[in-house]
């Protein structure tokens, strides 16, 4: 072995599901806080959108996408065909868990509004 160049022999610690799961949270709540704040962005620019409400818009895009990624890597984990199976469930695992937040959220802007 030279000392120039050490080489590992050992293969890597297997992860544990919930430390993947995490790490598909991060990866989704990087990815939706990023399209919200642009989406943010553009509207502050554009429609007039003041700063409160786009730091809620990118809250909400943050949140949304770490739990959807990580309800659908959870259930994509079950799965163990790494083809486009897995890659269909966790889009449509994905897709419903935002559909069932921004209803939840949608709700309870219409129940305050009718305060």
């Amino acid at each position: 072995m030279s000392d120039y160049y050490p080489v590992s022999y050992y293969p890597p610690p297997p992860q544990s599901p919930c430390t993947t799961v995490v790490q598909v949270a991060a990866l989704g709540a990087v990815a939706g806080g990023a399209g919200a704040a642009g989406s943010a962005i553009w509207q502050i620019r554009n429609n007039g959108m003041d700063a409160d409400e786009a730091l809620m818009k990118t809250g909400r895009g943050i949140l949304a996408g770490a739990l959807g990624a990580a309800v659908a890597g959870a259930a994509a984990s079950l799965i163990e065909d790494q083809g486009l199976l897995r890659l269909g469930v966790m889009f449509g695992v994905g897709a419903a868990a935002m559909y069932g937040m921004e209803s939840a959220w949608a709700r309870n802007r219409q129940q305050k509004d009718d305060e």
